[in-house]
């Protein structure tokens, strides 16, 4: 697919009404029919146990990393 014709069809691909929307603090308000379909779709889906288990690799960790190679020139 070209550039142009995926741009043309980005244009005219709308998901919510517009006119409709509140003046919200909702950033996904635009996408927000898709959001709660997929949601519906998942849900159905997949059933989660009683116990979950979470890896120190899913959890965000908040380090500053400071590159040496980019402070030299």
């Amino acid at each position: 697919m070209s550039r142009d014709r995926f741009e043309d069809i980005a244009r005219y691909m709308l998901f919510n009404d517009n006119a409709k929307q509140s003046e919200s603090d909702d950033r996904a308000c635009k996408i927000r029919p898709v959001i709660q379909v997929l949601q519906k779709t998942f849900f159905r889906g997949y059933r989660m146990g009683p116990k979950i288990s979470f890896d120190e690799g899913m959890v965000a960790r908040h380090r500053i990393v400071v590159n040496p190679k980019l402070c030299c020139s």
